[in-house]
């Protein structure tokens, strides 16, 4: 046996004979170990005495809570499905709850600290008491509860702020309900078939600021209150309504109410957003109201930047209605058209534009910009200056350039000419026979161009060179010329050798006082050696000529 199976076996053994622990024991000492010491750890370690701690009674298990019932604030019942009703530990300390999907009927089981509440498509029938009167409930959602109207415990909400309710089968608000809900602030009742009207005391809820009634077929002009009083509301839907096909006059001063009501001062901008797309709207009834047919001296939607209507009949009558609403006096911050941007967006310090603007105004910013002339010596354009003067001064500039650019050339032409030599001069009076002419010269057997070797001036310098024959140059000096004797590849010839001797002696009285450069170098001789059968006579092509001091001794 090994040794670590030797330790283990007696470890083994004396857990058996030891005696074992009292449960209620070991659940005190737990609890004391669990117990938070204050200030244990700061002297430990560094010779500091340790403070004395009271005594404490020691807390039973049954005081202690598991954490997911004590950091639970939320039950939703899509995610774990829980007991209806749950347990009373589950309840405590939770704020939200969904019940979306439990079917449940009886709600009395809400405990006061919840905030958050919804019973979507629950069928509740008891316990609206209750839901009524939780006193810090700010969120309410009863749609798909098959509600005829609503509930008259709802009205003691007085902390509600949001409330969402479709899919319903009431005809009406309650009134006394809708008045009771102060802080109010979004109220959404789409998707009710069966609404004719809302309620007037909508008018009263001075935070009112988003309303939503779209796809109530029966909802009509006549069943929407004035909600003018109100100074805070700014987006309203009222899409998909099938018998909206006039609207109400007061509209336009929907949200212009008393900013008193809210602790503020003056009167709100009105609305923001309007979504009427898909109704029964004519021309007629949207040229009226948006300033499409009479222009007023002051705008009258002066806060509108969204507005929606598409799918209407005017759509039909008018197709350009969109460019209408955006040449009209009355939206002046109209900034997005059945959800299609046509405004760029409103930025501090600048000034809002539609698109056919904001491209004239790139446009004639780029015919405005400076071209930056003045490295070649015309004057730079003014900044915004008028087409017809830009158009005049860049007329001026290209004289100027050109007047320049002649006055620059006649000197340089005159240089020109009068280095060219006379042959280059006679080929362009001639015209292009003379330069074909020429090039059918140059383009002869070099036999033909043996007997008159040409020369070809490069760079002015006046350098010879001579192809196919033996080159020697002679530098002349004041006291003793030099010649240097170059031989020429062999070329066989049936006729005898002949030797062609060409002497030019440079006086050197002549020669300038100062050392002669590069270009200046004198020519003394040139000598032809043609090659022969029998080899060549140096004797016979380099005898001594008078004058010349050069010999076949001279070397």
């Amino acid at each position: 046996m090994d040794r670590g199976a030797a330790r283990s076996r007696k470890r083994s053994q004396k857990m058996d004979k030891a005696p074992k622990a009292d449960p209620v024991e070991s659940n005190a000492q737990l609890a004391k170990l669990l117990q938070p010491t204050k200030g244990k750890d700061k002297g430990a370690g560094k010779g500091r005495p340790q403070r004395k701690q009271k005594e404490r009674v020691d807390a039973g298990p049954d005081q202690y809570k598991a954490k997911a019932i004590r950091t639970a604030h939320a039950l939703v019942y899509a995610q774990s499905a829980f007991a209806i009703p749950p347990p009373p530990e589950r309840l405590e300390g939770v704020t939200r709850i969904d019940l979306d999907g439990a079917e449940c009927t009886d709600v009395s089981w809400i405990p006061p600290s919840v905030t958050w509440l919804s019973v979507k498509g629950c069928a509740v029938t008891k316990g609206w008491e209750v839901v009524g009167a939780l006193e810090g409930l700010t969120v309410l959602n009863i749609s798909n509860c098959g509600l005829t109207s609503l509930p008259s415990p709802l009205a003691g909400l007085k902390s509600l702020k949001a409330l969402v309710a479709t899919g319903n089968e009431w005809t009406a608000l309650n009134d006394a309900v809708v008045a009771g809900w102060k802080e109010l602030n979004s109220l959404i009742v789409s998707h009710s078939p069966n609404l004719s009207s809302l309620p007037s005391s909508l008018a009263s809820l001075p935070h009112l600021s988003k309303l939503a009634f779209s796809h109530c077929p029966r909802l009509d002009a006549a069943g929407l209150p004035d909600l003018s009083p109100l100074p805070l509301l700014r987006d309203v839907k009222a899409n998909n309504l099938a018998r909206l096909s006039t609207l109400p006059p007061h509209l336009v001063r929907w949200g212009t109410g008393d900013l008193a009501a809210v602790g503020k001062s003056g009167d709100g901008d009105g609305l923001e957003v309007l979504d009427l797309g898909n109704c029964s709207l004519p021309y007629a009834a949207v040229a009226g109201v948006f300033g499409l047919s009479r222009p007023g001296k002051t705008p009258r939607w002066a806060h509108l930047r969204s507005l929606t209507l598409r799918a209407n009949p005017l759509a039909v009558e008018v197709p350009a209605y969109a460019d209408q609403l955006q040449a009209s006096p009355d939206l002046p911050k109209l900034q997005i058209v059945d959800a299609r941007r046509v405004k760029e967006r409103a930025r501090a310090g600048e000034v809002q534009m539609s698109r056919r603007e904001r491209k004239a105004r790139e446009a004639q910013e780029k015919k405005a910009r400076p071209t930056g002339a003045n490295g070649s010596g015309g004057k730079m354009r003014a900044w915004g200056a008028p087409e017809k003067e830009e158009a005049e001064t860049e007329e001026s500039e290209k004289k100027e350039r050109r007047r320049s650019d002649a006055a620059e050339e006649r000197p340089a032409k005159r240089r020109v000419e009068a280095t060219e030599p006379k042959d280059k001069k006679k080929r362009k009076l001639d015209g292009p026979k003379a330069e074909k002419a020429e090039k059918r010269k140059r383009e002869e057997p070099a036999a033909e161009s043996a007997a008159e070797p040409k020369r070809k001036r490069k760079h002015g310098r006046g350098e010879e060179k001579e192809k196919g024959k033996a080159e020697a140059m002679a530098v002349a000096t004041p006291h003793k010329p030099v010649v240097v004797v170059k031989a020429a590849p062999q070329v066989r010839a049936a006729a005898p050798a002949v030797v062609a001797t060409h002497v030019a002696v440079a006086d050197p009285a002549a020669q300038r006082a100062k050392k002669p450069g590069r270009s200046e170098t004198a020519v003394v001789g040139v000598v032809d050696v043609a090659p022969a059968r029998g080899g060549l006579d140096l004797n016979e092509a380099l005898k001594e000529e008078e004058g010349s001091g050069l010999g076949a001794g001279g070397w």
